[in-house]
């Protein structure tokens, strides 16, 4: 099944990102002070968003933050086109590395679309989170 990516407001990211991502955690806690400076996609079933993610600028480089997947739709591919969507964008940007800080238990799936891990894996909110890049 295709989805429609395309660039979305930061809002509208949010609601998809705190029932996925830190469900247990206050709304709010989902929002990032520079999300008015990154660009945010949302993968579309129609109308509705299935699936988002957001491109930070950081120096010279791009980092790939919060995505989430609508848990009955994953399994179908979004996931994986957001993040080359966003690799896409990165390249068309010239910028040369993409980064992201993702749980451990995503580090198949980042390596599958070409990221290597580096440095130690670290907790947020006990959470296991390891970083990931991928030069262009």
């Amino acid at each position: 099944m295709t989805h429609e990516i395309r660039e979305i407001t930061a809002q509208a990211t949010y609601d998809l990102r705190h029932r996925v991502l830190w469900p247990d955690h206050p709304p709010d806690f989902v929002k990032i002070p520079t999300d008015g400076k990154a660009t945010h996609f949302g993968a579309l079933d129609g109308a509705r968003i299935v699936g988002v993610v957001s491109l930070y600028p950081v120096g010279t480089d791009l980092q790939l933050r919060k995505l989430a997947t609508e848990a009955a739709c994953r399994g179908q591919g979004i996931g994986s086109a957001l993040v080359r969507h966003c690799i896409q964008t990165a390249r068309s940007r010239q910028v040369p590395r993409i980064f992201l800080s993702g749980r451990l238990s995503a580090h198949p799936f980042y390596t599958r679309l070409g990221f290597a891990a580096y440095g130690a894996p670290y907790l947020v909110e006990d959470e296991p989170c390891q970083k990931m890049e991928m030069l262009l």
